[in-house]
């Protein structure tokens, strides 16, 4: 279970690394660097959208959300010392305000603990999302739980340039038994190009917090650091640091 978890929590992490900056794009690409547990390891991810996303005076981060752009990504992480590696994909459509997403990874790790989700919903207002989800988690192709969760996303817009984005979700994993699934992400934006945040993930006795920034420096280039802290009554406290270049064209 722990290693079930571990899994899990790092997929999440993996999954919520931002975009950067141009004033119209078409295709996403990043490297990052991290340190989980004391070791190195590194990734990349690449993201192509089905349309040019139009930045407009959107928040960075937030115009694919905000042009309701169609896009598939792949994630690929891999530690230094060979001990496991991360692969995921996601695809992501909408169509008259309607919302469907599909995803699928692998976390290999001495065993292959794989997951496939998939989530429908419905864009309520040009900048609210609501959702409802099934995901399926499997160890070396044996079922070992299903999560079904609710979910919601919401762009504030405040003037000035000013923004902040908060999602959430709440959720049910059945493993034999019923673990409770919780996400909250906020992020606050000074400016367009610039955001603090901070985020939670917890599933039943394991937690995960922590605060990450980012910053748009060129027009179609920019950094972000992440850090993140894993708690368990289990096996104690491991702490997950992210930094990633990111690029638009």
């Amino acid at each position: 279970m722990k290693s079930i978890i571990r899994g899990l929590l790092l997929t999440a992490a993996v999954g919520a690394s931002a975009v950067s900056l141009a004033e119209e794009f078409t295709v996403e690409g990043g490297i990052s660097w991290w340190n989980f547990e004391g070791d190195d390891a590194w990734g990349g991810d690449v993201t192509a959208f089905f349309n040019p996303v139009i930045i407009g005076t959107y928040p960075r981060a937030e115009a694919p959300f905000l042009n309701q752009a169609g896009n598939l990504r792949i994630d690929y992480t891999r530690d230094n010392n060979g001990d496991y590696d991360l692969t995921s994909g996601m695809l992501e459509v909408y169509s008259n305000n309607y919302y469907a997403a599909l995803n699928a990874s692998r976390f290999s790790n001495g065993f292959d603990l794989d997951s496939i989700g998939v989530r429908i919903g419905r864009m309520v207002t040009p900048a609210t999302r609501v959702t409802i989800g099934w995901e399926q988690v499997d160890i070396d192709e044996f079922r070992e739980m299903d999560i079904f969760t609710l979910g919601a996303k919401r762009v504030f817009t405040l003037g000035d340039g000013r923004a902040i984005n908060f999602e959430t979700s709440l959720g049910a994993a059945d493993n034999g038994g019923t673990d409770f699934v919780y996400d909250v992400l906020a992020d606050y934006y000074p400016t367009p190009s610039l955001s603090f945040g901070a985020r939670y993930r917890g599933i039943g006795s394991d937690d995960q917090y922590g605060f990450g920034s980012r910053y748009f420096f060129l027009p179609n280039w920019s950094g972000e650091v992440e850090w993140l802290r894993e708690e368990s009554i289990d096996r104690g406290r491991d702490d997950i640091i992210q930094v990633r270049l990111g690029a638009r064209f």
